[in-house]
């Protein structure tokens, strides 16, 4: 069976808070839809859900890319890392979030939006569980069309 199309007409069907092509060109969309299919493994995602992980990381990418953009416009530098921030205050008001429970243990940059949250959550749900290898394939040790026998995120 073919692997889904995930293309930007797909994305911004499924994200439509990235509908406004100035903000997000399709060339953008495009280069970060190539990202979401390197990291999002077919074999272990299917049919159905292969187009959301898709669409999921390449969410996740472009607002990591939106934020880089508005610290350059407010004269900063584009693509300081940061991480999630839990307290905030301006003169006498102050506010703190429990930024455990909002986040995925073991994550990284994917807890920097929720769009990654989602994707490593699921990852981490069809990446689980044993696959067999060696399958009698000629010698080789892996299954995968794509080199390499586990199915799930490879970071």
């Amino acid at each position: 069976m073919p692997i889904p199309t995930t293309n930007a007409a797909g994305f911004r069907a499924a994200f439509p808070e990235f509908q406004d092509t100035v903000a997000y060109p399709d060339g953008s969309v495009d280069f970060n839809l190539v990202i979401g299919r390197s990291v999002t493994g077919y074999e272990a995602w299917g049919d159905d859900m292969y187009p959301v992980g898709v669409y999921l990381a390449t969410a996740h990418n472009l607002s990591l890319s939106a934020s880089a953009g508005a610290e350059a416009a407010a004269g900063g530098a584009p693509g300081t890392a940061r991480g999630i921030v839990s307290s905030e205050s301006a003169d006498k008001a102050s506010v703190a979030f429990d930024t455990t429970t909002a986040s995925e243990e073991g994550a990284g940059n994917w807890n920097l939006t929720t769009y990654g949250q989602r994707w490593y959550h699921f990852a981490m749900i069809f990446g689980a569980g044993a696959i067999q290898v060696g399958t009698g394939d000629g010698g080789g040790t892996n299954v995968s069309a794509y080199g390499y026998g586990y199915y799930g995120p490879h970071f």
